[in-house]
């Protein structure tokens, strides 16, 4: 059996913010002003784990770590939203967020089996953050706040060696997650949501078969990807949702035996899927603080290469 214990502190001062004014609601750029402010706190991080070694393939631990993520402010282009009473004379609130508390609990294992050549390793975990900060896109609006989260979930992976030159890899991750009060109904209700892109399940592989050829060594690769269903912006909105989706990748290369040049050859999103990597919802109208339109980035569509590499000392 073996134990660690880590304790570190960190001292972290934002500096004094001079007063300045701020626009006021969407294209109503009547001044508000925010007086002096700063930031001086000390910071605590620790983590225990206990290491349990079973035999002599097989590892079985526990941790518990809290991490910190320091705190700051707000320079947001409209701070209608942050605005209590009227919206012109009203007072700005909410333009410094606190510190981020995160307490991580995590149990797993680590396994070898058949000589080392199949590798399964397991972990399941729970993260109560306190004080999480959550980011906020609101048309122009653009803010960081505190509030509580929750995640929870495991991940699994699986690597094998079945035959000499043929490697296996798999990996599964699960994810359930709940940000508390992020975000206002028109209603004024506050609601749950889930975390920025955070899918509830992803899921990866890859085969890679080597063998000697024409003087050197031929090398196949094929691996997936794959992401449920997630989101871009905390409001959970239908147009900042993504449907999931796989992307799948290929590689042939031939290196020489003094390993001195290689050639390979590649094709990216072999199905040529069209996905998107970020959005950025700009639905609402002028008078809300939008464009009544939204912004889409999307990944790289199928795409193939070749690639020529020379080593020289």
């Amino acid at each position: 059996k073996s134990y660690y214990v880590e304790f570190t502190s960190q001292d972290t001062q934002v500096a004094n913010l001079d007063t300045f004014e701020l626009g006021g609601p969407a294209f109503d750029y009547s001044p508000t002003t925010y007086s002096e402010a700063n930031k001086d706190d000390d910071l605590v991080t620790a983590k225990l784990e206990l290491d349990w070694q079973v035999e002599k393939d097989l590892m079985i631990y526990a941790s518990y770590n809290r991490g910190i993520k320091a705190g700051g402010y707000n320079a947001p282009v409209d701070v209608t939203d942050l605005i209590d009473g009227n919206p012109v004379t009203g007072t700005v609130k909410d333009m410094s967020f606190d510190e981020e508390v995160l307490h991580a609990y995590e149990i797993g294992f680590k396994s070898d089996f058949l000589d080392n050549t199949l590798r399964i390793n397991g972990a399941a975990y729970v993260y109560d953050y306190k004080d999480y900060q959550a980011f906020r896109l609101e048309g122009l609006t653009q803010y960081v706040f505190n509030t509580d989260a929750s995640i929870k979930g495991f991940e699994f992976e699986v690597v094998a060696q079945p035959l000499d030159g043929l490697d296996i890899m798999f990996g599964l991750g699960y994810i359930d997650n709940s940000v508390e009060d992020a975000y206002r109904l028109p209603s004024g209700k506050l609601v749950d949501r889930i975390a920025v892109m955070t899918p509830e399940w992803n899921i990866n592989g890859l085969v890679r078969y080597e063998w000697q050829s024409l003087g050197g060594s031929m090398a196949l690769v094929a691996d997936f990807s794959y992401m449920s269903e997630h989101f871009f912006q905390l409001k959970n909105s239908p147009t900042g949702k993504e449907d999931g989706y796989s992307i799948v990748n290929t590689r042939l290369t031939y290196t020489s035996d003094d390993d001195v040049w290689s050639v390979a050859a590649f094709v990216n999103n072999v199905f040529d899927k069209e996905y998107r990597q970020m959005v950025f919802d700009l639905s609402a109208t002028p008078e809300q603080g939008g464009f009544g339109m939204s912004e889409n980035y999307y990944g790289k569509p199928r795409w193939y290469g070749l690639s020529l590499t020379y080593r020289w000392e």
